[in-house]
């Protein structure tokens, strides 16, 4: 029993849930607040718990498994339990029958189970739950799994699938919360969305060396830019997001809330840490994971601390 369980930790992975689908459901919950002086908390627990662990198992098992049978994580040595990665697979599977790992998505089906139960019975949203089971599939199922395999396919999986995918789960989480929609908290929820797709593409920025020699050679955009254009333009793409965060965040400032200003200097900063990119050898694995790690690690905590400052700021105002 205790190794399941520490398995389903090692699946989960706290941190990058707590900055993707944690800190995204918080911010939901405040914009909710916000923009309509109310929020249905019950249906906002409920449709939350389906994010985390459609993030946390879900994905993260079928990502394990098909990265593994590609030949991705065969060649990954470290440890990246927290962060990332399949680690579940290489300390559990190496010889044996991988699609064990499936068991690992127990807590999801339980979790969607009971909120399906409250959405579809309770709710009277049939609607509701149908979109959200489709939604779930399509970024937990078939963002790693053939034929699609949205992750192997450079730009389809970080933002087709990801970030499409994190913006209408930040939609229905509103619904769930509100009972209605705003287009402007699309606006009011952009910023922090675009902190995940950067974390994400500095965590495939570490993998670089392991996509491009893999079994199945595994194209992000990351991997594809780096090989096709080069470092520097891999720096300049990164950057240019930064600016697209930059120029979304003065947006919202001028239309909805001036404490979308929290994530200017966040654009600034990540601008640093990429160009701290600009001298690494990405033949020299896992050696250059050195240098590739930190910047991620500090994305990671600014990006929560500033999450957090967001949601904090806009509540503030509510209450007061």
């Amino acid at each position: 029993m205790l190794r399941i369980f520490k398995e389903w930790w090692m699946t989960f992975r706290v941190i990058p849930v707590i900055q993707w689908t944690i800190l995204n459901s918080i911010i939901v919950l405040a914009a909710s607040l916000y923009l309509t002086g109310r929020v249905d908390l019950l249906s906002w627990l409920m449709a939350s718990a389906v994010a985390w662990a459609t993030q946390g198992f879900l994905s993260h098992v079928f990502n394990d498994i098909f990265d593994w049978i590609h030949g991705t994580d065969k060649l990954v040595d470290i440890d990246k339990t927290i962060t990332g990665g399949s680690h579940t697979i290489q300390h559990y599977y190496q010889n044996d029958n991988i699609f064990k790992h499936l068991k690992n998505i127990i807590p999801w089906v339980i979790v969607s189970a009971a909120s399906a139960y409250h959405f579809w019975f309770i709710m009277q949203w049939h609607y509701y739950v149908i979109a959200g089971g489709t939604l779930a599939v399509v970024i937990g199922v078939f963002y790693s799994t053939p034929p699609i395999r949205a992750d192997h396919r450079p730009f389809i999986g970080e933002w087709m699938v990801a970030f499409l995918g994190l913006m209408t789960c930040n939609i229905l989480l509103f619904y769930a919360a509100t009972h209605t929609f705003t287009t402007k908290f699309i606006m009011l929820s952009l910023p922090y969305v675009l902190t995940n797709i950067v974390m994400l593409k500095m965590h495939h920025i570490n993998d670089i060396f392991p996509d491009l020699n893999a079994e199945t050679k595994k194209y992000t955009s990351m991997s594809f830019i780096y090989e096709r254009f080069g470092l520097d333009t891999l720096i300049k793409y990164m950057k240019a997001i930064m600016v697209i965060m930059a120029a979304v965040s003065s947006v919202v400032i001028a239309t909805i809330t001036p404490y979308a200003l929290v994530f200017i200097p966040l654009a600034a900063y990540g601008t640093l840490l990429v160009e701290s990119y600009r001298h690494i050898d990405f033949r020299r694995y896992p050696d250059y994971l050195k240098l590739t790690l930190p910047p991620e690690i500090k994305w990671i905590k600014a990006s929560i601390v500033v999450g957090l400052v967001y949601a904090g700021l806009i509540l503030g105002e509510v209450i007061l």
